[in-house]
């Protein structure tokens, strides 16, 4: 008999919880826009744009040309993951402070550290979201993804290579030593410490069907989006109306969004275009332009950036970003 259960890993068992309730999401985002018959459901959970528009192409030759480029930057992916940063953190604070034992860990425990472990995570990729947009010369980088005028499941992987070193770094360096210094404090196993909340998270974040965040399925979560995010707020943070522009940064909970001003709420019955300003996705329109563009934008800005400081004037030559004028509710308008 075939053995696979090789293949029943953590990883696996979420992404297939994933597509179950990426199947229950959509019926239900089908329903609070008004349902109907079978077949109306059918047209609405697999239209024809996902064969027909160029974006979803986009997307399958931007993923496979991403593999091939992969290897040549794989170090930091290996050397950046919140683990490694954990088990390294760990080996500097023990030969600083001298080795501690590694008891087991009572079940209050793993909840507190859950818990913190969790909404670290969360608040990271949520300012390591916000950064992306706010500083221009990240905000080329992140328009990769932006650039998308159809979303899909795949959508979620445009992302660019430097976009994801950005973001792990952020998260592996935060966390990492927080988890090390968990375990040297709380005398417990660092492997415990250093997987603590990263399947959990995983699994939370299925919870919230975040495989529909990129896709055509537009299901609110109505008052409960005051505090977790759903599919449709990450669609208005997609949306091509400058009136959605730099808002909804949060993953999986919204409260970070409320605390800075940044939340919209949404409209299940709301059409939605998305993408980027034509006049900036012409920059964005190939799959050699999404992963080699962002480079050529950044050495432009370099360029500029020292002939700035040569003259010694502009918000160049300060070596920062100009900060724009807030708007009337006080949120600065987007670095579109």
């Amino acid at each position: 008999m075939l053995d696979f259960s090789h293949l029943l890993t953590a990883i696996s068992l979420i992404t297939l919880l994933s597509i179950g309730l990426s199947a229950v999401g959509s019926v239900i985002a089908f329903y609070q826009r008004g349902g109907g018959s079978f077949r109306d459901f059918l047209a609405y959970a697999f239209p024809r744009e996902l064969v027909t528009t160029w974006s979803c192409y986009q997307d399958i030759g931007f993923i496979l040309l991403k593999q091939v480029i992969r290897p040549w930057v794989g170090a930091p992916f290996l050397l950046l993951t919140s683990a490694n940063c954990a088990f390294a953190s760990y080996a500097a604070l023990t030969h600083i402070f001298g080795p501690r034992p590694e008891g087991p860990m009572s079940a209050g425990l793993f909840l507190v550290l859950l818990i913190v472990t969790i909404l670290v995570q969360d608040f990271l990729r949520f300012f390591s979201h916000y950064l992306l947009h706010r500083v221009s010369a990240f905000w080329d980088f992140h328009k990769v993804h932006h650039s998308a005028q159809y979303l899909t499941p795949l959508t979620n992987h445009r992302a660019h290579l430097f976009e994801e070193i950005i973001q792990q770094g952020v998260t592996g360096l935060s966390v990492g030593p927080i988890l090390a210094l968990a375990a040297l404090v709380t005398e417990t196993s660092i492997s415990t410490n250093a997987l603590l909340g990263f399947d959990a998270y995983a699994l939370i974040d299925a919870l919230c069907f975040s495989m529909l965040r990129h896709s055509h399925i537009g299901l609110s979560f109505g008052p409960l989006e005051h505090y977790l995010m759903s599919p449709k707020q990450h669609h208005l943070h997609h949306s091509a109306d400058p009136r959605h522009y730099d808002r909804n940064f949060g993953f999986l909970f919204s409260f970070w969004d409320r605390m800075r001003g940044t939340i919209l709420y949404s409209n299940p019955l709301e059409k939605l275009t998305f993408g980027i300003p034509e006049a900036e996705f012409r920059d964005y329109d190939s799959i050699v332009k999404l992963h080699f563009m962002p480079y050529v934008k950044l050495a432009r800005r370099c360029l500029s950036l020292g002939r700035s400081r040569r003259a010694g004037n502009g918000p160049a030559a300060r070596g920062l970003d100009a900060p724009p004028p807030a708007d009337g509710l006080g949120v600065p308008p987007a670095l579109r």
